[in-house]
This record gives C-alpha cells, structure tokens and sequence, in this order.
C-alpha cells in the first residue's frame, strides 16, 4: 500500500466460502420461523420455498424485514391485514417492482400458459411470485382481516417520505381548522396525512373521533369522498362492531346491529332519511340488498318523497326491496313519477347504479359531475351471463327519459348513445 507504482499488485484476491448458514438458500429459514412465532401464524410452503429459493442474500432480508417493520408496526397494519398477503406484496415492491405496479394501478397480473409452474417445480421450491400474486387477486377467502381482493389499498406500501413531523400532525387534528377539512378531503392514501390518521386514529380520544366523525358527516352531505373520510367512518364502526363480525352478505342481526348504530347519529345531525341511507352505501356499510330488506316499507307516492333531500337513494332502496333492480318492463307509473322529481345530480347517479348511464369513472363516481359534462347512455347490451342475450332499452328506458335527457343537454350535457358490446359474443 505504500508503493504508488504497484497498486495492484497489492490487492489480495481470494475467494472465502460463507459458513453454510449464510448460504441465501438457507438464510430465510430461520427467518421465517420468526416471523410465524411473532404473528402467530403458519406461512404457506409455496411461500417459504419460492423465497428461499430465489437466492436474496442477508441485505436483502434485512431491507424486507425494514419494511415488514414499517407496513406492521409503525403503519399499525398488524391485525388490519392478512399477514402472508400482506409479506407478498412487500417482497414484490422490494424485488419484482414491475408485478409490484400491477398492483398499484389495479391491472390483472395475468399467468400465461408457457409460465404456469410444472408439477416437479411446484413441489420442489413452489408456485411463481407472479403465480401468488395472480393468486391474491383474483381469489378471496372469508378469513379476517379481509383479503387483498377485498381490500387492496390497505395492502399498498407507503411510498412517500412524510414532508411534516409528528408534532406538526397532531397540532393539525386537534385544530379543527379548515385545513384539517381540507386534508381529510383531498388527501389520498400515499399522503403522509392519511398514513398518520391511519396509524394514530386508534389512540385518538374519544372527543377527538367524534369530531372527526361529525366533520366527515357534514361533508358528506356535500357530495364530498375520500380515502381519509371512508377509513374514520370505517374504523368508527370497527369499535362497535369489529369486521370480524360482518362477513358478507350481513346477516340480518348484524344488519340491525349496524343501522341501530348509525340512525341515531346521523338523525342526531339532522339527516332525512334518505341522507341516512345514502350515507350507509355511500361508504360502503350496507348494500342496497341489505337496506332493501330492513327498509321493507318505504313508499315513494307522499309528499314526504318530494322533500328528501336524496330522493335517488330512496328509490333504489325502494326498488330493492321490492326486488326491481333493473327490472324495467316491471315499473309501474309511480316509480316513472318519481324519477321525473330528480334534480340532475340524482338523476344521473340513480341511472348509473342502474346501468343505464356512464361517466367513466363507475360506480364510485356516482356523485361526480365532471366539467366536460359527458356522459354514455347505454341504449341495449349483451348480457354477461352466457348465452350472453342481447337486451334493448330504447322502448322500456330510453324513450322514457328522453325529454330529460334533451332538457338536460339543452343546460350543457353531453349524452352519447351506444350498445355495451363487452359480453358480445
């Protein structure tokens, strides 16, 4: 090292053999025996053999293992997800990043037939990681917490570097300001707001979740959506009744349970009551089924119906519980009547949920009325059900809400007809 004309000559080259315990083969076994005894569960084979399998070495785990810290413990995930789903999708973000942004986006990880695993292989070291994330997709169990099918968001990564300190974010949910509003609305779930508010939410006070609720409730009402405003309502019927308890479909006392629960909070807020069952679907608490079996009586021929600020919801309810979803050429004069006291907003989200009417953005954006104002009406489609039969609005739906839709396009609107051809066949 001290001769500066012979560098090189001075570098030692020897190749050293790790202990057999360090052998990336073998290094994730111990690993996961941790892992099983911490979240008290047993890791599928095809699991434990394709990862030890896939040659990652001790940086590698130690760089999973940092995240399975961050996504379990310091996110709060732990008890929230399923924890095999959960460890297979952190080891794609870590080391399959293009399966990984598959998932991100919501597109179908599709196996093709020269990649499906032979039998030999599958015994040997497992399924694919592209098999198992294939597999997470399109397949749902029962088990609690609910699955990646079920839940997909709760299972992405949080990517982001938090921008504010802890101290800044506290300061932030105790000032009940406009800008906490604001965040609560706008917010999505890469944003160090929401990743706070669903860490920190469970040791909020109960002054604080209160708050928090009323404020979701108001804003609601105002057409309002988001991530951070679905996981307070969400999580403040955990409290009450845990998830665990409201596998679907609901049973009928759970049902019960759940609406005997929100009535009095939201009538306490002074909402009709097609503003309390607007709210339930509207994030996601019960099915139009579930609320057209408790809500077995409504009638949509009085006065009362004129003065609902949600009338749209009111009348699925109704069509549900009279089993008339879709069913068209059973509408009697009084269901037509009643659409025609719609304002537009109601109008277009009681067709969307009807498949009559698209904005593109399905069914989540049923209260989104873009700028451009663009709409599809679906004038006939072939049914997805095989034989796949062709069905035609025109005579029992379009010609119905044609004067509506030519007054409406008079004030801007934009409807371009068409025949859903997806299940053509």
């Amino acid at each position: 090292h001290k001769n500066d004309d012979n560098y090189l000559s001075k570098i030692i080259d020897r190749q050293v053999e790790l202990p057999f315990d360090l052998h990336p083969s073998k290094i994730w076994n111990n690993y996961f025996s941790v892992l099983e005894d911490k979240f008290n569960i047993v890791l599928s084979n095809d699991f434990k053999k394709r990862i030890s399998s896939d040659q990652k070495n001790l940086r590698d785990r130690e760089h999973f293992n940092e995240y399975v810290n961050q996504e379990f413990f310091a996110r709060g995930k732990f008890g929230r997800v399923q924890v095999e789903q959960q460890l297979l999708v952190i080891y794609a973000y870590l080391f399959y990043p293009d399966l990984y942004m598959n998932l991100l986006k919501g597109e179908s990880i599709r196996v093709e037939k020269s990649e499906e695993s032979e039998l030999h292989d599958i015994v040997r070291i497992g399924y694919t990681i592209k098999e198992q994330l294939s597999e997470i997709q399109s397949s749902d169990n029962s088990d609690y917490p609910l699955s990646f099918k079920k839940n997909k968001l709760e299972y992405l990564l949080y990517e982001q570097t938090s921008n504010r300190t802890k101290i800044e974010l506290d300061l932030l949910f105790t000032s009940n300001s406009e800008e906490l509003i604001s965040e609560i609305i706008e917010s999505d779930q890469s944003s160090d707001f929401y990743q706070y508010l669903s860490s920190q939410f469970r040791v909020f006070s109960k002054k604080m979740k209160k708050q928090l609720l009323i404020m979701i409730i108001k804003e609601s009402m105002k057409f309002k959506n988001s991530p951070s405003m679905n996981f307070i309502v969400q999580e403040s019927l955990n409290e009450v009744i845990p998830s665990y308890e409201r596998n679907s479909p609901l049973t009928e006392d759970v049902t019960i349970r759940i609406i005997n629960m929100w009535e009095p909070i939201l009538r306490n807020e002074m909402l009709d009551q097609s503003e309390i069952i607007y709210f339930l679907n509207k994030h996601d608490l019960i099915s139009f089924h579930e609320l057209g079996l408790y809500y077995s009586d409504l009638r949509i021929d009085t006065e009362t119906f004129l003065n609902l600020h949600r009338k749209d919801f009111f009348l699925l309810t109704y069509l549900s519980s009279k089993d008339l979803f879709k069913k068209f050429k059973y509408w009697d004069n009084t269901i037509w009547e009643a659409i025609k006291l719609f304002d537009d907003r109601e109008f277009l989200s009681f067709w969307i949920f009807q498949s009559i009417i698209t904005n593109e953005l399905g069914y989540e954006g049923f209260d989104i009325i873009s700028e451009d104002k663009r709409y599809t009406i679906w004038t006939g489609r072939y049914l997805f059900e095989s034989p796949h039969k062709y069905t035609d609005y025109k005579e029992s739906v379009i010609s119905k809400i044609k004067p509506r839709l030519e007054k409406m396009e008079k004030e801007g609107f934009i409807f371009t007809e068409k025949v859903d051809e997806r299940y053509k066949r």
